[in-house]
């Protein structure tokens, strides 16, 4: 379901590593993987897919507030998923995880379709991609079909146009 990534390091409060591993490998499907021996016990460390690409969890000093919303928004992993259709059936699967709450589940989640899902934003680029490519279209049409119009009304000889002026010669 997810297929790249590249690279994140998270952190997670202390005490919370196990869960965290079971979130990422369980709910998400990412494989885990040895971490350094020396490091043993405070990273968790998956695989993506085959790609060679992974994400690292770590847990994070005692003293930093995990609550402060400015904090959490600054530490978050970036996927890249297989098609529009497998980013959906992930957030439905966070998304009744969230629901079903317990230990492990999202602490927020927004639900899938919502503005701040990431489908919204989605939406808004292809509508402006398509507004883009429409404009760009009938301009250059409009300006194909004009200047066809003026080498038809010089009979074929050679014009000039000054800001939508035409001189034939």
């Amino acid at each position: 379901m997810i297929s790249g990534l590249h690279h994140v390091n998270i952190l997670v409060p202390p005490s919370t590593l196990p869960l965290a591993t079971l979130f990422y490998g369980s709910t998400l499907g990412l494989t885990s993987r040895p971490v350094p021996h020396l490091q043993a016990g405070t990273l968790a460390w998956f695989d993506i897919s085959e790609s060679g690409q992974q994400l690292h969890v770590a847990i994070g000093r005692p003293d930093v507030d995990f609550t402060d919303e400015a904090r959490k928004a600054s530490r978050h992993p970036c996927f890249r998923v297989e098609s529009a259709n497998k980013l959906r059936e992930l957030q439905e699967r966070i998304w009744e995880q969230y629901k079903r709450g317990g230990e492990g589940a999202p602490m927020s989640c927004d639900e899938p379709g919502s503005v701040g899902s990431g489908e919204f934003f989605f939406f808004l680029l292809l509508f402006f991609f398509s507004l883009f490519f429409f404009f760009f279209f009938f301009f250059f049409f409009f300006f194909f079909f004009f200047f066809f119009f003026c080498y038809l009304l010089c009979g074929g000889g050679f014009f000039l146009v000054v800001f939508f002026g035409v001189l034939c010669c």
